[in-house]
């Protein structure tokens, strides 16, 4: 396990054990050499309950780009297995995509600031997930249990905008495009995705000046 960040799917087995994870939703600029690994807590003391056992199952080089499925079989969690390691800390990902950044304009710390979540360009009420206005610079929302197609961040403000433009409830905004690997249509989130640091002092690509849509 030398890079957990490159995580390409993630679920829960169902109560019958069975799961299913799929390798496409991947950044083809890295090598892939898919792995799966299991976490689990059977045959584990009660006073390690917020702890897992872990190992790793490598996914045979034929499988890959062959648009065949792995079957890995039926495995008994009670044995140990190559490698497995207990006492490992786990991270529930409860949410499909978290997205989190900062928004700031310089002088103007009254500018209202709005972060839209939808889950496809649409950007319609059938698609719109979730809002947060901001209290200063920072923002983080998340997607709850939506279901994502293309999701995309609006991001809404009224820095640098006139008196009689803001009184017209007029916002500047642009939308930016959450990359694919980000974010997983299953049960179980990936990696957060931090816009970083923006400036709302420029013009961004595709920007234009509206009204905020009711939603």
């Amino acid at each position: 396990l030398k890079d957990v960040r490159h995580i390409v799917d993630g679920t829960e087995a169902y109560e019958d054990g069975s799961f299913e994870l799929e390798g496409e939703n991947r950044d083809a600029t890295t090598a892939f050499e898919p792995v799966i690994v299991v976490y689990h807590q059977c045959g584990q003391l009660k006073r390690k309950n917020s702890t897992y056992r872990r190992f790793a199952i490598k996914v045979p080089a034929v499988y890959v780009n062959a648009n065949k499925t792995f079957d890995i079989g039926r495995i008994n969690l009670d044995l140990f297995y190559p490698g497995q390691k207990d006492g490992i800390k786990f991270e529930h990902f409860t949410k499909p995509l978290k997205v989190s950044g900062e928004l700031f304009c310089t002088g103007q710390p009254e500018a209202v600031r709005t972060v839209r979540m939808f889950s496809s360009l649409k950007q319609d009420s059938e698609s719109f997930v979730a809002e947060e206005t901001l209290d200063g610079d920072l923002f983080h929302i998340d997607s709850g249990r939506a279901t994502l197609d293309e999701p995309i961040l609006q991001i809404n403000h009224q820095c640098d905008m006139s008196y009689s433009e803001i009184t017209k409830g007029l916002y500047r905004q642009f939308v930016i495009r959450i990359p694919f690997f980000y974010y997983n249509a299953g049960r179980v989130g990936l990696r957060e995705f931090n816009i970083g640091k923006l400036s709302l002092h420029l013009i961004y690509p595709g920007e234009v000046s509206r009204r905020l849509s009711d939603l």
